[in-house]
């Protein structure tokens, strides 16, 4: 009985981390809120202008969005 729960455990861990590999593998192509994260995590450390370009051409969904029409819509 106190082998199933480190045994439980282990298989938890596992299946999260194959869950989080894949996510992280495979991110989903139209995940605008997520270049949005990144541009404002981004910003902390680089200018507006270094960091406009790469979340302006991650998807179509943000090349199409108003909110990244320049850079000072993005700041």
């Amino acid at each position: 009985m106190e082998l199933k729960k480190p045994i439980r455990n282990l298989l938890y861990f596992a299946i999260i981390s194959c869950v989080s590999c894949v996510c992280y593998l495979h991110p989903v192509a139209d995940d605008f809120d997520r270049y949005i994260y990144e541009a404002l995590v981004r910003v902390r450390t680089q200018s507006v202008e270094a960091i406009y370009p790469i979340v302006k051409h991650e998807s179509p969904r943000s090349e199409a969005s108003s909110v990244l029409d320049s850079p000072q819509h993005l700041g």
